[in-house]
């Protein structure tokens, strides 16, 4: 089979959806397909992997696919991106080539009908990276399955004491208790709710929310070894935060340390693999999460994980797998009809106190590790090619005969 991957390939820095991408993709490789992608921020750059990838733009690529429908003659296209990709991409579908959509949904409800359930009610195969968002689709009436996306459990490990030190040495945090935070630069991330978590522990008294200066939120705890390791993506401040600026307000700036990086640049696996290295827990605050693919890689690595209740998040850290924070307060947000939920930093706070000081952390962590161990691409990859395959073979069935007139 024949199968065209559309997405994020951004193999050398890294992203959530060259995860996904070389993770399915490879796998189909692996099992005999020819696979082609179709890459955004790709470059021409080597690589290894048991498939082909070419340079291409999200704006553009109907035409890209045109050309590629032309010369390469796919089987079946499968895009996995966010719903919005895939809004663009709808009239891919027109070629008459069987499309499969790969996507997470950040939060409920999913309203319907809408924008978003047209488009994945014409997908032939929708593919949804969570149960619950799976279970969402279904109750609005729309065929969809739960593809069980995959981490790397041997590369994503927990380190020995000797490279745990030395990350922690190169990083400059050796003599710190440190908070690993990895999120891109944007409101949905809620990145200021990290900051006074920190703030709280470090014996800081914070203006939480700062709309009211008699709003004074006491400290959690006195720790002077408390710090803040984020990793992000830099973005211009009309769209991101200001992340010094929020330091120097909520008086943390010794206490946090911010790795950012361009748009399209950002660490490899090994570099990103050491800022989880050098952390004894991970803690990110979204106000929604489609999936949550950090929080894999970091229970993966051993690291307890502290996290908003919500969307994938919630799945993720179920089951005792690590510590979930409740919403201060939530409203509807006007795009895409999605519910935001705004973690309680000082929750947040306290469940850092419990995974310092609690006598459950080591047990949930090896239960989130064994979780990890459990989430392998091959399970995910199995999904995806039985998914399609009955599109492809749907495809093939000849049309129903049109029935003849009666004879006189």
């Amino acid at each position: 089979m024949r199968v065209a991957i559309l997405g994020e390939f951004s193999i050398v820095h890294g992203s959530g959806y060259t995860t996904v991408i070389r993770g399915l993709g490879s796998g189909l490789g692996r099992r005999g397909h020819e696979v082609a992608v179709l890459g955004f921020n790709y470059k021409n750059q080597e690589h290894y992997l048991p498939l082909a990838a070419i340079p291409a733009e999200p704006e553009t690529m109907l035409p890209h696919v045109q050309r590629l429908a032309l010369t390469w003659r796919p089987d079946v296209i499968v895009g996995m991106a966010d719903i919005t990709h895939h809004v663009i991409w709808q009239r891919i579908s027109d070629l008459g080539i069987p499309y499969a959509g790969v996507f997470p949904l950040e939060s409920d409800p999913l309203l319907h009908p809408s924008e978003w359930t047209q488009v994945i009610d014409r997908m032939g195969a929708a593919l949804v990276e969570t149960e619950w968002g799976t279970a969402e689709c279904v109750e609005a009436g729309l065929r969809a399955r739960h593809i069980p996306i995959g981490v790397d459990s041997e590369f994503w490990r927990p380190p020995t004491p000797e490279e745990r030190a030395a990350t922690r040495e190169k990083l400059g945090v050796s003599d710190r208790w440190v908070v690993v935070a990895v999120g891109d630069n944007h409101d949905r991330k809620n990145l200021p709710a990290l900051l006074v978590a920190i703030a709280l522990v470090s014996g800081k008294s914070v203006n939480w929310p700062p709309a009211d200066p008699l709003d004074i939120q006491a400290p959690v705890a006195e720790w002077p070894d408390a710090c803040l390791l984020l990793n992000t993506k830099r973005r211009a401040d009309y769209v991101g935060y200001n992340l010094w600026n929020l330091a120097e307000r909520f008086d943390v700036a010794n206490e946090a340390i911010f790795l950012q990086h361009d748009r399209a640049g950002g660490l490899g696996e090994e570099g990103l693999r050491d800022v989880y290295w050098a952390g004894d827990a991970f803690m990110l605050l979204p106000k929604a999460e489609g999936l949550g693919l950090p929080f894999m890689e970091a229970m993966a690595c051993g690291l307890p994980c502290v996290g908003t209740d919500t969307g994938g998040i919630a799945e993720n850290l179920g089951g005792g797998r690590g510590w979930l924070v409740r919403a201060e307060y939530s409203y509807i947000d006007p795009f895409g009809n999605q519910t935001r939920r705004y973690a309680s930093p000082r929750l947040a706070a306290e469940a850092l106190v419990e995974v310092r000081f609690g006598g459950d952390t080591e047990d949930r962590v090896r239960r989130a590790r064994e979780w990890a161990e459990s989430r392998t691409w091959d399970r995910a990859v199995d999904v995806l090619e039985e998914a399609l395959n009955e599109i492809v073979q749907e495809k093939a069935k000849p049309a129903p005969a049109e029935p003849q007139p009666a004879g006189d």
